[in-house]
């Protein structure tokens, strides 16, 4: 539970995470990690930034994890939309190249 305050974490203890994004075996490889950790509850997940605003606003979960490049808004677009209506939100935003572009660390 690095880098996430307790007063965010649930009643039982895990941390309810939202998953959004929709490069489909980057999230299922996320996915696969969350919910094999026994500290993580996963509540949600979108495929695109509309349906990830509604999973954050309706089952307001202690943190995103959000693809920058999703369909309708991105993770970053997202984050800010939110932040003043759940300020309590730990969000991650991921960016990736994209194909062909060099990873700028390599």
């Amino acid at each position: 539970m690095v880098g996430v305050d307790d007063a965010s974490v649930a009643s039982d203890g895990r941390i309810r995470v939202v998953l959004g994004g929709d490069r489909g075996d980057a999230r299922r490889a996320l996915y696969d990690v969350l919910v094999a950790q026994p500290d993580i509850e996963l509540v949600g997940v979108a495929d695109d930034g509309e349906t990830a605003l509604h999973l954050l606003r309706s089952l307001r979960p202690d943190v995103a994890l959000l693809d920058e490049d999703m369909a309708a808004f991105g993770g970053g677009a997202v984050a800010r939309v939110l932040a003043s209506e759940l300020p309590g939100l730990q969000v991650v935003v991921l960016t990736a190249p994209v194909r062909g572009e060099a990873c700028p660390l390599s």
